[in-house]
C-alpha cells in the first residue's frame, strides 16, 4: 500500500513538473523572448510596480503627496505591455 501511494505522488509531483514545464516553454514562445530577455522585462515591470506601489503607500499616509504618481507610473507601463503586445499578436499574424 505504501508503494502505490509513493508511486501516485510521484506521478502526481511529475505531472506537475510537465505541466509547469509546458506552461513556461508556452509563454516564451508566445513573448517571443528568450528567458533572459523576459526576465529583464519582468524586472523593468517588477520595479514599475513597486514605484507605483510605493507612490500609493506614501500617499496613504500622507493624501497631498504624490497625488497622480501612482497613477502615473501604472498607466505608462500599460501602454508599455500593450504596445508590446500590439507588436507580437501582429508579428503571429
Amino acid at each position: 500500500m505504501l508503494n502505490t501511494y509513493q508511486d501516485k505522488e510521484v506521478q502526481t509531483e511529475n505531472n506537475i513538473n510537465d505541466n509547469i514545464n509546458k506552461d513556461f516553454k508556452t509563454h516564451l514562445e508566445f513573448a517571443g523572448q528568450t528567458y533572459l530577455e523576459h526576465f529583464v522585462d519582468a524586472m523593468k515591470y517588477s520595479g514599475k510596480s513597486l514605484k507605483a506601489s510605493l507612490c500609493f503607500f506614501i500617499h496613504a499616509l500622507i493624501p497631498d503627496t504624490f497625488t497622480q504618481s501612482g497613477s502615473q507610473c501604472i498607466h505608462e507601463l500599460s501602454e508599455i505591455i500593450k504596445e508590446k503586445y500590439k507588436v507580437r499578436i501582429g508579428q503571429l499574424r
